[in-house]
């Protein structure tokens, strides 16, 4: 028996739950009877490797409230008309200030200062990850390609008026993405000399506040969390016990807590794990 009595048996599949006096796991091969039952299952994302919606379902069975769920940290799709210009930049990289969210939401509008990607579906990149997590469908995003730096010091610069206008975004832009911002606007090859005021604010607000509607996300093959799940209301919070349920304790990804990127995730799972573990220890 491996240190701390826990017995490991795989594969085993779990056919049905019941509970009475005690639980009873039906199991490919007989039935295991205990007096806890933790659901430690995880979400839906990445479901190559086994991702299921069980630990919803066991919720719902004994009447754990639970939050809707959809795909987070996840990279967003966009419509052709929407993405026409940038999708043959596939694969570039670039530092962003991308908002998310509304005002009237829980959370706000959220704001991240990270490195978005674009891939020939959308967008990706530890940006939009964050980002897609606060978002919701028929929402638009807006994003600062010049990352917070001075637009109107760049654009007022006396040293810049004889130089091409792709080639002034080319100072704070990678040069294949100042050419396409530079052509959205009809001013590709045009010397900034001869850019007038109109111009110049609209290629401005392009640039510090390019605002789009995600046509969706890339769904939970793409996504590395699931936002949603087992409310944590009805979970005592230092123990993970269901509060209508004794004895059943649910942790990790399956309850409704989603972190950031940068391991927040992993630490909810094993701090959740180890609070559950606490409690049925003491008994």
């Amino acid at each position: 028996m491996p240190k701390g009595a826990v017995e490991i048996r795989y594969p085993v599949s779990v056919e049905k739950v019941e509970h009475n006096q005690e639980w009873l796991i039906h199991i490919s091969g007989g039935i295991e009877r205990s007096h806890s039952l933790v659901i430690a299952t995880g979400g839906l994302p990445v479901p190559a490797i086994g991702a299921t919606d069980f630990g919803l379902g066991i919720a719902q069975q004994f009447h754990v409230p639970v939050v809707s769920i959809r795909p987070a940290l996840v990279p967003l799709s966009f419509t052709s008309d929407e993405f026409s210009s940038l999708s043959e930049l596939s694969g570039l990289s670039v530092p962003v200030k991308i908002s998310s969210g509304q005002k009237a939401q829980r959370f706000g509008v959220c704001i991240f200062d990270e490195d978005l990607l674009l891939t020939h579906k959308g967008l990706s990149g530890p940006a939009v990850l964050q980002a897609s997590s606060y978002w919701s469908e028929g929402e638009a995003i807006q994003i600062d390609w010049l990352n917070g730096a001075n637009c109107d010091e760049l654009f007022n610069d006396d040293a810049n008026r004889l130089k091409l206008t792709e080639n002034i975004l080319g100072i704070v832009l990678p040069q294949r993405l100042a050419k396409v911002f530079a052509e959205q606007k009809n001013l590709l090859g045009r010397k900034w000399a001869e850019v007038g005021k109109k111009d110049r604010q609209a290629l401005k607000d392009l640039l510090t506040r390019w605002s789009v509607k995600p046509a969706g996300t890339l769904g939970w093959k793409k996504a590395e969390v699931m936002l949603g799940g087992v409310d944590t209301k009805s979970l005592d919070s230092q123990t993970m016990m269901a509060k209508t349920c004794p004895s059943l304790y649910f942790i990790g990804e399956c309850v409704d807590v989603t972190g950031h990127l940068g391991g927040h995730n992993f630490q909810w799972a094993w701090s959740s794990g180890f609070a559950c573990a606490q409690s049925i220890a003491s008994q």
